[in-house]
Formats: structure tokens, C-alpha cells, sequence
């Protein structure tokens, strides 16, 4: 097996009938934080499951024990309707607050600076909240949103006292262009710190023509622009 290749070895952690978790988005649903000495993930869930959760997992990954939900949302239904899943698991390196995101319509953000009790930050929007990363830098955090049409903005937030994101801060940088039926939403926002600019992968589905290839845009920090 690929384990027995890598040398891993794999472990079965019985949860008996207590809640199991479910996947996660292999590039941004999952976090190790060495601040907090905890694993974090948030549970990328489909139709077929009540609930949505973000988890924290301490100490010996072994133990069920060790395992608890910190934020959890029922699924709407019918399952696009609302709240889908969890996007993101992302810690701020400057502050070691820990952040959960939901998708996809009722998107909403959820910190904890401890790493334990997360709190919903502002009330349910698509066009805000539903991300799939945030970029940190020393005074603002970053992202364009995983939305289109005109929900598909990008974003600058200032901390509050206690390193939060505050929503009150909340600066509209730049509403992207689409077509008529254009789905094209950003899926990575990356920070080259060497050139002090974030560059935006966005991902289009649908069947448009006219929207050809995907134009890659790049915001300048120091120019504003």
C-alpha cells in the first residue's frame, strides 16, 4: 500500500456512536497549529450528512477523547439553499487566532483567540465571508471572495485590539468584472511577500463561450492598486 511505502503507519480511531468527522478541502480545511498544540479542520460536507462542523483535535489523535467540534451548522436543505459546508481552517501568524469559514450562500467566518471557543464574527454573507484562504500580513488581512457575478470582491480588514478581523474595518478593494452567466470566483489568494503582491487563481464553472481564458489579476500592496 502507499503506507507501507512511506513508511506510515495507519491508525483506526473508534469513535463508538459519538459524532465522526467527515473530509475536508486537502488544501485549506485542515491546520496544525504549533501555538495551540492542536489540529484544526473544518468538515467539507455533502447532502447526505445533518451538520457541518469545525474540529479540534488535541493531544494523541488516537484518542476520541481528544476529539471536539468548536463551531457546527445544520445543512440546509435543499442542499444549495444555504449553508453547505466548511471551508477554510487558517490561524493568523501574526496573531495565532484561529479562524473556520462557511460556504456557500449562508457563508459566515468564525474566530477564537485562544483556539478553543470560536464566535461568528458578523451576521451570514455570501459575498464577505465565503472564502477558500485569507492572506496575513503585519497591518491588514486579505482575500477575494469564493463567489461570483457581483458577490466576487476582494477585501482588506484591519485587527481589533485582541487580533481579531474586525467587520467594522471592512475596505471593498475591488469588484471583479464577469460576463452575463460568468461563475468565475477566486479559489487561492497568494502572497509573494518578496514583491509584497497577492495574486488571484480563480476557478470558472459553466459553459460560457465568450469567457475564453481566464484573466490572472494581481493587486500591488505598496501601490494600492
Amino acid at each position: 500500500t502507499a503506507a507501507d511505502a512511506l513508511g506510515v503507519k495507519l491508525h483506526i480511531i473508534d469513535f463508538g456512536e459519538r459524532l465522526k468527522p467527515t473530509g475536508w478541502l486537502q488544501n485549506i480545511g485542515q491546520h496544525y497549529s504549533f501555538r495551540h498544540k492542536a489540529f484544526y479542520f473544518a468538515e467539507y460536507t455533502r447532502a447526505n450528512l445533518r451538520s457541518c462542523n469545525g474540529w479540534k483535535v488535541s493531544g494523541d489523535l488516537r484518542n476520541p477523547d481528544n476529539w471536539s467540534v468548536r463551531a457546527s451548522r445544520l445543512i440546509d436543505f435543499p442542499y444549495k439553499a444555504g449553508t453547505k459546508h466548511f471551508h477554510i481552517a487558517q490561524e493568523d501568524p501574526y496573531t495565532g487566532v484561529v479562524y473556520f469559514s462557511t460556504g456557500d450562500r449562508n457563508a459566515g467566518l468564525y474566530a477564537s483567540a485562544d483556539g478553543t471557543d470560536f464566535v461568528q464574527l458578523d451576521k451570514n454573507d455570501r459575498a464577505k465571508w465565503r472564502m477558500l484562504n485569507a492572506v496575513f500580513t503585519k497591518d491588514y488581512v486579505w482575500w477575494a471572495s469564493d463567489d461570483w457575478v457581483d458577490n466576487h470582491r476582494f477585501w482588506q480588514c484591519s485587527r481589533d485590539a485582541s487580533g481579531v478581523i474586525d467587520p467594522e474595518s471592512l475596505n471593498l478593494i475591488y469588484k471583479f468584472p464577469y460576463f452575463k452567466v460568468d461563475s468565475r470566483a477566486t479559489y487561492g489568494n497568494i502572497y509573494f511577500s518578496k514583491y509584497d503582491v497577492i495574486v488571484f487563481l480563480d476557478r470558472w464553472d459553466g459553459g460560457n463561450p465568450e469567457v475564453g481564458l481566464l484573466p490572472v489579476y494581481m493587486y500591488d500592496i505598496k501601490k494600492g492598486e
